[in-house]
């Protein structure tokens, strides 16, 4: 089913929460973006920290810390050919690969800016709505934290408009 576009484009494009993680890429991705958007209009991007998306538990530390699990600044896909399932983690999967790619924020930002679009704000987060890593705690909120203080961000969130 297509979308229906209005005539000269969306005021709001929202974008949350392991979205951008499944492109390849982001520069097409910002582009796509600012082209649904009529000038003024605004994207809201929430997502996972491209810094907490390095780490892993399989690669865990003694003390329980997700261990370093892809570089940073590899334009390169993280493959996992594990076949479990992040909603369930006892499913099998029948199609076992999984594709991510982490984009730098850099990387995420400049291309929304080179898409024609300014940003109005970035903010990082230390807490995440899923639970990203075993370590993390539940907090009153709902939302999952580091368990004894903020180690290092696990999700940021932009808003951008459309020049």
């Amino acid at each position: 089913m297509a979308a229906i576009r209005p005539p000269h484009g969306f005021d709001m494009v929202f974008v949350t929460w392991g979205a951008i993680c499944w492109l390849p890429d982001i520069s097409r991705w910002a582009r796509i973006v600012a082209a649904l958007l009529h000038p003024g209009g605004s994207l809201y991007l929430a997502e996972g920290h491209p810094t907490a998306y390095v780490f892993d538990d399989a690669a865990r530390s003694p003390d329980g810390m997700p261990g370093v699990f892809a570089p940073y600044f590899s334009h390169e896909p993280v493959i996992d050919a594990e076949g479990s399932d992040y909603v369930d983690p006892n499913a099998r999967l029948a199609n076992a690969t999984i594709y991510n790619w982490i984009h730098p924020l850099g990387d995420v930002i400049t291309s929304l800016i080179a898409a024609g679009m300014t940003l109005d704000w970035l903010h990082e987060h230390d807490a995440v709505p899923w639970r990203m890593f075993r370590i993390l705690v539940k907090a009153a909120s709902g939302l999952y934290r580091w368990p004894d203080k903020p180690w290092l961000p696990l999700a940021f969130s932009l808003c951008a408009t459309r020049r």
